[in-house]
C-alpha cells in the first residue's frame, strides 16, 4: 500500500488491503522456520482478488491463523471470499478425518455455511454428499433450502451498483486546504478544549455547506446527508440501510464517552464529525483523490487526520451483498469512528499506532458484538503468540503505523491492559495524548507497570487461554507446530 500524505492517518480494518501482509514486520525473523510438516499449504482469496499463500498454524470456527513471509496472519472466516473459504475448510477437513473421509454431519455443516456465503452450487453440493452418506439429511437439507429462499425474499434487493467515475480526472485535494485554513490552529500544546455550542453549530454549517454541494457535483447527486448528534453521514446507500449507519455511529460515540468519562451530549469533534459512506470502490477513490488528494488506496476505509487543525473525518465504502458483508462494513465504520473520536480526545496529538489500532478493534468488538470477529481473531492469535512463544517486543517500542496483520495482536494487547482497570487505562491514554512515552505513561497510570511486566501478563492470561480452551462445538480446531517468527 502506498502511504498516506503525511498529515492524514489513514487506517484499514484488518482482512482488507491485505496485499501488504507479505511485508517486513516487527515479527519477522531470520531464525529460520521450524517444522510445520504436520500442517497443510493453503491459497487464501480476499474480496478484493488478493490471494494469500501460506501454512496453517491454527483454526476455529471463527478463523485461521496462516504463517508466511515470516509473519502469523489471523483472517475471519467471512473476511475471504465464499469459495476461499470453502477450499480451506474442506482441506483441514480432509487433513482431520485422514482415511476416514469427511462425515455426513462434516458435508451439511459445510454446505449450511456455504449457504450463509450465499454460495448455494457450493451448499447443493455438499449436501448432495451429505445424503450420500445418509439418507436421513435429504430432508434436512431441503429444509435449509427453504430457509434460505425465505430469508433472500425477505431480504431487501441489493441497489445495483453505480457507474465508477474514473478518479483520474477528478482535481486533487478539491478545496480542502481552504475549509481546514478556515479553522482555527490548535495551541503549541495541541490541547483539545471543550467547544462552545455556538461554535458547534457554526463549524457543522461550515461542513454542510463545503461538502454537500461537491459531492454531488463532482460524485453523485444521489448522496444524501444524514445527520446524527455527533456526525454528518453523507452516503449513497439506500434509504433502508442509513438508519444502521446513524446508530452504529451514535453508539459507538456513547461506548468512548463512558470509556473516557465524556458527557455524551457534548461533541468532542470541532463541528459534527464528517463520515462519507459509498456503495461504490470507484466513488470512494473519487473522493479520496478529490477531498484528500490520495492518488490510490487500497483500504476499505480510513480517518484522515489533521494534528494542526484538530479536524479529522472518516471515509469508507461497502462491498458485497450478504449480511457478513454488511456487518463487516460496520465495523470498519466503527473502527475507523474510533480513530476520529480518540483523535480529538483531550489533544489532536497522534498516539502509537499499535495502541491506536489495537484500541479501535476493542471497541469495533464492543459496540457490535456478535456482528464483529475482532475479538475472536484477536483471542486466537493471542493463544498462538503464547503457544509459540512468538515475540511482540519491537511491536510494543514502535510509535509508526503498523501493518494490517498485527491489528488483532495488537487489539489482544490493548484488551488485556483495559480489563486490567479501565479508569487506569483512560489516564494512560490521556497520558499519551500529552505527549508522554509509552513506557512512562503505563508506569503513572498502572503503579509502575513496564512494558516487560505488561507482555509478561498479556503471556500469562494467553497461556491459561491455551490451556482452557475448548473445541467449538460441532466443528475442529487444533494448533499446528508452528515457525518462529
Amino acid at each position: 500500500m502506498r502511504p498516506l500524505p503525511p498529515e492524514a492517518a489513514a487506517r484499514v480494518i484488518p482482512a482488507v488491503a491485505l496485499a501488504v501482509c507479505g511485508a517486513a514486520s516487527a515479527f519477522q525473523t531470520t531464525r529460520g522456520a521450524s517444522d510445520v510438516s504436520t500442517t497443510i499449504e493453503v491459497t487464501l482469496t480476499l474480496p478484493d482478488g488478493v490471494e494469500f499463500t501460506g501454512k496453517v498454524v491454527d483454526h476455529d470456527e471463527y478463523a485461521v491463523i496462516v504463517f508466511a513471509d515470516g509473519a502469523p496472519h489471523v483472517f475471519a472466516w467471512r473476511d475471504q471470499t465464499g469459495g476461499s473459504e470453502y477450499r480451506v475448510r474442506k482441506a483441514l477437513l480432509r487433513m482431520t478425518r485422514g482415511a476416514d473421509g469427511l462425515t455426513a454431519e462434516d458435508h451439511f455443516r459445510l454446505g449450511v455455511r456455504m449457504l450463509e456465503r450465499d454460495e448455494t452450487q457450493l451448499a447443493v453440493n455438499e449436501f448432495r454428499d451429505a445424503a450420500r452418506l445418509d439418507r436421513a439429511y435429504d430432508v434436512r437439507a431441503r429444509e435449509a433450502m427453504s430457509a434460505q429462499r425465505d430469508r433472500r425474499a425477505a431480504a431487501a434487493p441489493s441497489p445495483a451498483s453505480p457507474a465508477d467515475p474514473d478518479p483520474s480526472e477528478i482535481p486533487l485535494a478539491l478545496g480542502m486546504a481552504d475549509l481546514l485554513e478556515s479553522l482555527a490552529p490548535s495551541d503549541d500544546e495541541l490541547r483539545i478544549r471543550p467547544t462552545p455550542p455556538e461554535q458547534v453549530e457554526a463549524v457543522t454549517t461550515r461542513f454542510r455547506t463545503f461538502f454537500d454541494p461537491k459531492l454531488k457535483s463532482v460524485i453523485s447527486p444521489e448522496i444524501s446527508l444524514v445527520e446524527t448528534s455527533h456526525f454528518l453521514i453523507w452516503t449513497d446507500l439506500p434509504t433502508s440501510q442509513r438508519p444502521a449507519l446513524a446508530d452504529a455511529a451514535e453508539r459507538m460515540y456513547d461506548a468512548l464517552c463512558r470509556q473516557f468519562e465524556v458527557d455524551p451530549a457534548s461533541i468532542v469533534f470541532l463541528g459534527k464529525c464528517p463520515v462519507f459512506c459509498f456503495r461504490s470502490k470507484g466513488r470512494f477513490l473519487t473522493f479520496a483523490r478529490a477531498f484528500d488528494g490520495y492518488r490510490e488506496t487500497n483500504a476499505v476505509g480510513y480517518t484522515r487526520s489533521v494534528e494542526a487543525r484538530g479536524y479529522v473525518h472518516v471515509a469508507l465504502f461497502y462491498q458485497g451483498r450478504t449480511e457478513e458483508d454488511w456487518e463487516r462494513f460496520l465495523c470498519t465504520l466503527v473502527h475507523e469512528g474510533s480513530h476520529a473520536f480518540l483523535h480529538r480526545l483531550h489533544a489532536s496529538r497522534l498516539i502509537p499506532g499499535w495502541i491506536n489500532e489495537g484500541y479501535a478493534d476493542l471497541m469495533t468488538e464492543r459496540v457490535l458484538g456478535e456482528d464483529s470477529f475482532t475479538g475472536e481473531c484477536a483471542a486466537l492469535l493471542g493463544k498462538a503468540f503464547a503457544r509459540h512463544d512468538w515475540p511482540v517486543r519491537n511491536l510494543m517500542r514502535g510509535s509508526g503505523p503498523i501493518l494490517v496483520h498485527q491489528y488483532p495482536v495488537a487489539h489482544s494487547l490493548v484488551g488485556w491492559l483495559e480489563s486490567r482497570d479501565p479508569r487506569s487505562f483512560m489516564r494512560f491514554i490521556l497520558l499519551l495524548k500529552e505527549g508522554n512515552p509509552v513506557e512512562a505513561a503505563l508506569g503513572s497510570a498502572f503503579e509502575g507497570m513496564t512494558l516487560e511486566g505488561w507482555e509478561s501478563g498479556w503471556r500469562e492470561a494467553c497461556h491459561s487461554a491455551v490451556t482452557t480452551r475448548q473445541p467449538p462445538a460441532g466443528g475442529e480446531s487444533g494448533a499446528i507446530a508452528a515457525p518462529r517468527p
